[in-house]
């Protein structure tokens, strides 16, 4: 247990030290931006962005169910989504494929570490390896102002979402043997989701993210107090869902 724990607060570290969306619909800022992009590229630059963050947190999730065969399930398809995302993307960016391939092998080979927690210089390689990868996103970030407002917002609130759902898991791994991250950012996380939520010009998605978020945001703040992973995971991938559809349609037609 005790690897575990250092294991999982490694990985915490790496998820609270990567790039923090902007309350200005801007997801991450670069000195150094893309151009002359389409928008279906950027978005589907910014996508491979919170698949990034998600795959933490599906490691994290396959670490706390022990490497169950549900958990291996959700790791391997966000790897897989990732992977194909950033193969798309090889004409404008070509070392975002092989950046997501190094880090998927590095999951592939330590999974049993994970699951079993039984070396303990996993986690700082775990660390290591995950800012090789967040450093490169971190270089390759498009300008996003051939996005319309709609979809910024939308890419936003997924960014986020994936942020807080990252932090939530890596804090109740963290409870069980008696610590927690210090800051997981879930507050200012939940705070910027509300904002941009709120200023969805779909309707009919802001009355299904509100109503979903309104039955999980208590429990989400509550992470210091009681864990309640599936309740978090299952709701979150329900407005994550909700989000990705509003995005597809347009996706789709450009594509």
């Amino acid at each position: 247990m005790k690897h575990l724990l250092l294991l999982m607060m490694a990985l915490g570290s790496v998820l609270m030290n990567t790039a923090q969306v902007n309350a200005d619909e801007n997801p991450v800022n670069t000195s150094q931006p893309q151009v002359n992009l389409s928008a279906d590229t950027v978005r589907q630059r910014l996508l491979l962005q919170t698949l990034a963050y998600r795959s933490s947190a599906e490691f994290s999730l396959y670490s706390l169910q022990h490497g169950d065969r549900k958990s291996a399930q959700r790791l391997d398809a966000v790897l897989a989504e990732g992977q194909a995302l950033a193969n798309a993307l090889k004409a404008t960016w070509p070392e975002l494929a092989p950046a997501w391939q190094d880090m998927t092998q590095f999951v592939d080979s330590n999974r049993a570490i994970a699951a079993k927690a039984e070396d303990v210089s996993f986690s700082i390689r775990l660390n290591e390896n995950y800012n090789k990868l967040y450093a490169v996103l971190d270089g390759s970030i498009p300008d996003t102002t051939v996005l319309d407002n709609e979809t910024r917002r939308i890419l936003n609130m997924l960014d986020s979402l994936e942020h807080m759902v990252s932090a939530y898991l890596f804090f109740n791994i963290n409870i069980f043997g008696g610590l927690s991250v210090t800051d997981t950012g879930i507050e200012q996380q939940n705070k910027l989701f509300k904002a941009l939520t709120a200023e969805l010009d779909d309707a009919e998605l802001r009355t299904q993210v509100e109503r979903k978020w309104g039955f999980l945001e208590s429990t989400l703040l509550a992470y210091n107090e009681r864990s309640a992973v599936f309740i978090v995971t299952r709701t979150c991938d329900s407005i994550r869902e909700l989000l990705l559809k509003k995005l597809q349609p347009e996706d789709s037609a450009e594509s």
